[in-house]
């Protein structure tokens, strides 16, 4: 969408060593990896995601430039 152009504009001209983006989908999430380049991306669902009292399907990402941290480990 273009909104979502917007704010891949708006983070690469801010030029952040990390960031993170709440309300995620798993969508979204494929075309911020595709456009941050420079940036290693997580991506993990909402714990209620799959609850179909909650109707959610987003998440939040984790991105950061590997130049400036090292990934210690993921818990799941």
């Amino acid at each position: 969408t273009w909104r979502r152009q917007i704010k891949i504009k708006n983070i690469l001209n801010a030029n952040p060593n990390c960031l993170a983006l709440q309300e995620v989908t798993e969508e979204e999430y494929d075309e911020y990896q595709k456009k941050l380049e420079g940036y290693t991306g997580l991506f993990s669902l909402h714990p209620n995601s799959n609850s179909f009292r909650q109707n959610l399907n987003h998440g939040v990402a984790i991105f950061y430039k590997p130049a400036e941290f090292h990934l210690i480990g993921v818990i799941k």
